[in-house]
């Protein structure tokens, strides 16, 4: 039965260690870039110029 104590304290700390990433990565501005990746498919550029 202290197995199960020790493994709830164990995976809630990593809950909130993971959820402090994810809330730091939302206020760093991680996932804002919101107008590039709709328009990528658009774009017929290649991405390098091929060597001759």
């Amino acid at each position: 039965m202290e197995v199960l104590f020790i493994l709830l304290i164990i995976s809630a700390l990593v809950s909130f260690l993971f959820l402090g990433f994810y809330l730091w990565s939302v206020s760093n501005d991680q996932y804002d870039d919101f107008y590039q990746a709709q328009h990528k498919i658009f774009d017929d550029k290649p991405l390098s110029q091929p060597k001759l």
